[in-house]
């Protein structure tokens, strides 16, 4: 199925980290679900994370039940001592828009890696369009997402968040352009996480050795359903996945926590975020290009910035002003292309 991309062990193992040390705790009936479970990574971490989780508080859906059939086998070995018809796992395979409404009940916890899938697909249309009549059905409004060039992925999470209950702890992968993006669906993105979602937590990791069949960066998003924060916690890491030590994570939700070797933290207002255009403090990759021009390049002589120069009067050109870059490109102005 186009949008299907495998969950990597180590990025599956941090999710459930993260989520074991922000307080997200499961008592006997709780539950915990994977609305597009795929073979299983997600939830075969929690059964390491979680040591004493039962079988039947594990709920899985996936549209492909070939894939299903590796979940199913995966996490009868992961409870090989315990599983019985009467304490085994749930597994559906539905598509999400007609996921039963019974999938959610008595689930305090949802995680999920979401299909990516970009809105010029042509199977995008058609997709999204099963997913907003389900919301409409739900809510009787229109969808939050229903704007834009919205990807898949923006639509999945808001059906799975309006389907879930009040109080949910929802941990999801997003790509990373939802985030920074300045173009409607991702501000959109953005406006719904903030509310909705209520968002508490972002975690953002390197790209290496992850996603191969993916051309772009993601993070973590961390949220309860309907509780929306006064300060969202931003955290990021320089290593790579495989080279952090995921005990330091408890400390990372220390109030005093600021950085040591693995992380570094950092909270912003709910309203510095619900105003901004495009969060671009979170852009690691811009920020470090920023870096190497005050290091490297503003101390040049024969280097002036635009602003300070006789070519003050600059436009960004179509791609930027549709939110897609910072970029600038002096090749279309040919008196500064010719300096």
């Amino acid at each position: 199925y186009e949008g299907e991309v495998a969950t990597d062990v180590e990025l599956a193992n941090m999710i459930m980290w993260l989520l074991h040390n922000s307080g997200m705790t499961l008592s006997e009936n709780e539950r915990i679900l994977d609305p597009a479970a795929g073979s299983g990574n997600l939830l075969s971490a929690a059964c390491e994370i979680f040591p004493n989780i039962r079988p039947s508080q594990l709920v899985a859906n996936d549209i492909n039940p070939y894939l299903l059939q590796l979940l199913s086998l995966r996490l009868g070995l992961k409870f090989a001592n315990t599983v019985s018809i009467s304490n085994s796992p749930t597994i559906y395979s539905q598509n999400i828009a007609n996921l039963e409404y019974d999938a959610f009940k008595n689930v305090k916890c949802i995680v999920m890696n979401p299909p990516f899938l970009a809105a010029t697909d042509l199977s995008c249309t058609p997709r999204k369009k099963e997913l907003f009549k389900r919301i409409s059905s739900i809510t009787g409004n229109k969808p939050k997402t229903q704007i834009g060039q919205m990807p898949l992925e923006g639509v999945f999470i808001e059906l799975i968040t309006t389907l879930a209950c009040d109080g949910c702890t929802i941990a999801c992968i997003l790509p990373h352009t939802h985030l920074t993006g300045r173009g409607v669906a991702s501000k959109a993105i953005r406006q719904f996480l903030l509310d909705e979602f209520g968002l508490q937590t972002v975690f953002n990791y390197p790209s290496e050795g992850l996603f191969s069949n993916v051309n772009q960066n993601t993070a973590v998003i961390i949220g309860i359903k309907g509780h929306s924060s006064n300060k969202i916690r931003f955290i990021y890491s320089q290593n790579i996945l495989t080279e952090i030590d995921v005990k330091r994570i408890a400390n990372i939700f220390k109030q005093s926590y600021e950085s040591d070797a693995d992380f570094e933290i950092q909270y912003k207002d709910y309203t510095t975020l619900k105003s901004a255009d495009g969060w671009q403090f979170f852009n690691i990759a811009r920020n470090q290009a920023k870096q190497f021009v005050n290091l490297h390049l503003k101390s040049n002589h024969i280097i002036t910035e635009l602003r300070f120069s006789e070519f003050s009067q600059y436009q960004r050109g179509k791609v930027q002003n549709l939110g897609g870059t910072d970029l600038l490109f002096p090749k279309s102005k040919p008196i500064v292309w010719n300096k």
